[in-house]
């Protein structure tokens, strides 16, 4: 079991929010407490708002280069992280034409 100053990496998307629904209070709980006791967490996410809820500091990485770091706040720059994420990465329209079938 890591100590309370070591460095934890969990797959928490894959492993934990997809299999069991009702996992992720008790374990956002768990992680929360580890950082309470002087621990660090890395968290590699796709899911932004999950980002938000558990993190404090975050770095968004665009095709291996840092795209923005700092706190939440400072990345966030007043919107929520899913959009800065978008324009940080020029994603915004992504996808628009592959999916416009769901409109028809």
């Amino acid at each position: 079991m890591a100590g309370p100053t070591d460095t934890i990496a969990p797959e928490y998307d894959v492993r934990v929010r997809c299999r069991w629904p009702v996992v992720p209070g008790p374990i956002k709980t768990i992680l929360r407490g580890f950082v309470a006791g002087g621990g660090s967490i890395v968290l590699s996410s796709h899911v932004m708002a999950l980002v938000e809820q558990l993190c404090d500091h975050v770095a968004v990485i665009d095709r291996g280069r840092v795209a923005a770091a700092g706190t939440l706040d400072e990345v966030r720059r007043g919107r929520s992280l899913e959009e800065r994420f978008v324009r940080l990465v020029n994603a915004e329209g992504a996808g628009v034409k592959e999916l416009a079938w769901l409109s028809s």
